[in-house]
């Protein structure tokens, strides 16, 4: 069947890592004008439904149980409050490529934490070598800026990053262990429409939003990009691609997007590149591409 689709596949595969290497500068041409928290509740309230008339009208799936819902508002606080709305807010303070880049660590975060959640997991000594070249990286593409920028609005921006990556990963190897018993859509749907009302109420009681109906057009532009390039597209092709391959193959979009977020935030969006920015990036993805190589190794050692 992958065969007899593989044209398709492939192409649902570039557009995946294309629009979700693209998202990072949305974000931060976004959060220019509209406050973050706000941003990550609009985006996900106005896709989250499109995914649930299709599961309710379309695939005339029913509604999940409680335990699932509650399930379902875990995964969305995780994944979406914890781990989009803090990159949204850390977007104010660093650039889109280097967020990028500090988010390539996530499957790294993933592979420590699935040592403690999944029994059967190992850890190798190139795993280990993966998470220190993707450690060093993250030194090296800092090192210069971090003598003269370093500042508290800096510090509180990588703890956002910290707490984002930490979250998805969790969220993640949560997801991964705890099988919830909907389909995708309807799984995406209710996270987004759970997390996007939570971000709301934290947008309404901590951020300004007086501006909020008077935002420029280049920022609804912005958001509407998220909502119809990120959300929509972006995670129907990822579903599409899904079907057909194993998600430790799936997963290297992640690195492919970070090289797109890099270079996309450079082109148009003026961000700087120099050596440090060039070779750090270059020994990030050296080091998660050896974590996500092993990783895949050891699962079909397992399946044999």
């Amino acid at each position: 069947m992958v065969e007899n689709n593989s044209l398709k596949v492939n192409i649902a595969f570039a557009l995946l890592c294309v629009v979700w290497g693209t998202t990072y500068l949305g974000i931060d041409i976004a959060v220019d004008y509209i406050p973050p928290f706000m941003l990550s509740a609009l985006r996900h309230l106005i896709a989250g439904p499109f995914f649930l008339a299709y599961c309710f009208f379309y695939k005339k799936e029913k509604m999940p149980d409680k335990k699932t819902l509650l399930q379902l508002v875990t995964m969305g606080i995780l994944l979406i409050v914890g781990g989009n709305a803090m990159v949204c807010w850390a977007e104010k303070t660093i650039p889109s490529g280097l967020t990028a880049v500090i988010c390539s660590l996530s499957p790294m975060f993933i592979t420590v934490m699935s040592l403690f959640i999944f029994k059967e997991f190992k850890i190798t000594y190139k795993i280990i070598l993966g998470l220190l070249l993707g450690l060093l990286g993250v030194a090296l593409i800092f090192l210069k800026d971090l003598s003269v920028t370093l500042n508290e609005d800096l510090y509180f921006a990588l703890a956002a990053l910290l707490i984002a990556i930490l979250c998805w990963a969790l969220g993640s190897v949560l997801l991964k262990k705890n099988s919830i018993k909907t389909s995708i859509f309807m799984n995406i749907g209710w996270q987004m429409v759970f997390a996007g009302t939570i971000n709301m109420v934290i947008s309404y009681f901590f951020e300004d939003n007086s501006n909020l109906l008077h935002t420029e057009i280049k920022g609804i532009y912005a958001l509407l990009y998220l909502v119809v390039a990120g959300s929509l597209i972006g995670y129907g092709c990822y579903l599409y691609v899904l079907n057909y391959y194993p998600p430790a193959r799936v997963s290297m979009h992640t690195y492919i997007n970070t090289i797109i977020a890099v270079f996309v935030g450079w082109l148009i969006g003026g961000e700087r590149i120099n050596e440090y920015i060039v070779l750090g990036t270059l020994i990030v993805l050296a080091g998660v591409l050896i974590v996500n190589k092993e990783y895949a190794r050891l699962a079909e050692k397992n399946n044999n």
